[in-house]
């Protein structure tokens, strides 16, 4: 299995024990090696994420700037300048072919990645720091977003509009869905999670 991680800038991209160990939990193995590195982000790194696809990676930074990687990180593949602050969340659809990136202005930039890493639309709404956004079907025709206001909002993305916005007596600060599309959970500052119908 392999594993990404993010640290002051730094993308390292490294294998589980559990690979060269087949024996061992990989609930108990730690990372064992870094096979790949390299300094993605001047500012500091925010985000990593896996394409679906597992052949690159997407990274974003405190710079606004979202980077697409080949798998080795040996090359850039594309750039985009998303935000003129900190990307606090990236994503990818289920095909691999949009990101969603939020960012610490409340916006959420949805970016088709070919032929070239570009913005396609800024979804405006949050009040506060998007904390997290998920797509939210196989067609990928939703995008769920949750943030420091209070805030769930959900985004029609063919018709480039908000469907939806329900609001929490906390801060949301994790999301994420079923793969059937009919239940969602949230993470919330009180400590709670709380299992909703899309």
């Amino acid at each position: 299995m392999s594993i990404a991680a993010v640290r002051a800038g730094t993308v390292d991209l490294g294998l589980s024990q559990s690979m060269i160990l087949p024996q061992i939990s990989m609930n108990s193995v730690p990372p064992s090696y870094v096979f790949s590195r390299t300094k993605a982000h001047e500012t500091g790194g925010s985000c990593v994420v896996f394409r679906p696809q597992g052949n690159k990676i997407g990274t974003a930074g405190n710079e606004g700037i979202v980077k697409l990687w080949t798998l080795n990180l040996n090359s850039e593949y594309k750039s985009v300048k998303v935000s003129n602050g900190p990307v606090s969340c990236l994503n990818f659809n289920t095909t691999g072919e949009l990101m969603a990136a939020g960012d610490n202005a409340s916006q959420i930039a949805l970016i088709k990645i070919k032929p070239d890493l570009q913005i396609v639309e800024k979804f405006q709404g949050h009040k506060d720091i998007v904390n997290h956004c998920v797509f939210a079907s196989e067609e990928s025709k939703r995008l769920v977003s949750i943030s420091q206001d209070h805030t769930m909002r959900i985004w029609d993305i063919s018709r480039k509009t908000e469907l939806k916005t329900s609001g929490f007596t906390s801060s949301c600060w994790a999301l994420d869905i079923a793969k059937n599309d009919t239940r969602f959970a949230t993470g919330h500052k009180t400590g709670e999670i709380k299992i909703w119908s899309l």
